[in-house]
């Protein structure tokens, strides 16, 4: 027989016997089994557990085999990585270890590069009425670890504002429908104007006007327009409306009611003769008025100067030029 067990190894008698002696001799001769050895290599990255360990695997008779492991130092395994930032001070490398219980596992090279490439970059333009604030302004935008974004403002002067004078023409009988500033250079403005003419509106430059009997043939007024951001930024232009009075045109009313509109007779055709004579008649024949000439001046009084009532009156027109006709028709005072 063989055994791992040294104190097994020798000789052995052993004697068989019944109740009345011993039947046979049994005589075992044990030598010494050499241990099976089995050899195994291992890595490791934790520097105490290199070397050669032996382990003995024994049963309750002795040992049963040997197991040698030889465990080698393991590289550790190296991960790069490279990022870009837009912080200075995050620039460089780092090195990390990440380890677990028995030692590290791997190791993680970071280098961070400083680079402005990789700002997100925003270009914006902006009008300023501030001489001072023109040109280019860049901005970084941050968060806690650096820069997110760039944003970069030119602020160019704005749009100089000009106002140019408007000339329309209009009849007597017509109505004028137009947009004043429609010639003029503006972007945003806020428009003004002073006292208007009768019969005249404005309505954010949209103009609409119908002329007045007792109007002259020229209206003229003044209007301003201002850009919206640089309320200083502004000019002024002219309106100049001439009316085209009708040749044989005669108002037939007037109200000299002291309100200053339409308080005189004002006849555009007399200015064509000079030497004209005016009548006016009640109902009844009676001549209640006369000029010679009529100087557009009658505000629905007698000669005398005593108001007439309100109501419908006759008049007569004379030109006294030698081949105009009299003109005959109704006039009604309105007080």
């Amino acid at each position: 027989a063989t055994s791992c067990n040294l104190a097994q190894v020798g000789i052995d008698t052993v004697f068989l016997q019944n109740q009345f002696g011993c039947d046979s001799l049994v005589i075992t001769e044990t030598t010494f089994a050499q241990n099976d050895q089995t050899n195994l290599t291992a890595t490791s990255c934790n520097l105490a557990q290199v070397g050669i360990d032996t382990v003995f695997l024994q049963n309750q008779f002795g040992c049963d085999s040997l197991v040698i492991t030889e465990t080698t130092l393991a590289p550790n395994d190296e991960t790069f990585l490279t990022l870009a930032t837009c912080d200075s001070q995050l620039a460089g490398t780092d090195t990390l270890f990440l380890q677990n219980q028995f030692g590290c596992d791997s190791l993680v090279i970071t280098e961070t590069i400083f680079s402005l490439a990789n700002i997100d970059q925003t270009n914006l333009m902006a009008t300023t009425c501030d001489p001072t604030q023109i040109g280019i302004d860049t901005v970084f935008l941050q968060n806690q670890m650096g820069c997110d974004s760039l944003v970069i403002t030119e602020y160019v002067p704005a749009e100089t504002v000009e106002a140019f004078d408007d000339n329309y023409s209009i009849s007597t009988n017509d109505i004028l429908e137009v947009d004043i500033l429609e010639n003029d250079n503006y972007d945003a403005v806020i428009f003004s104007t002073g006292a208007l003419p009768d019969g005249l509106s404005l309505d954010e430059g949209m103009l609409s006007f119908q002329p007045q009997s007792n109007m002259s043939n020229e209206i003229i007024f003044d209007y301003m327009i201002c850009d919206e951001i640089c309320p200083d930024n502004c000019d002024v232009a002219q309106v100049i409306i001439s009316i085209n009075q009708e040749e044989d045109f005669i108002p037939d009313a007037i109200s000299p009611n002291g309100d200053g509109k339409n308080e005189v007779w004002v006849i555009p055709m007399l200015s064509q003769y000079p030497k004209n004579k005016l009548m006016i008649i009640n109902r009844w024949g009676q001549i209640l008025y006369k000029a010679s000439p009529y100087n557009n001046d009658w505000n629905g009084v007698t000669n005398n100067g005593a108001p007439l009532p309100e109501g419908t009156y006759y008049y007569s027109i004379i030109p006294n030029d030698g081949k105009t006709p009299t003109k005959n028709g109704t006039i009604t005072i309105i007080r």
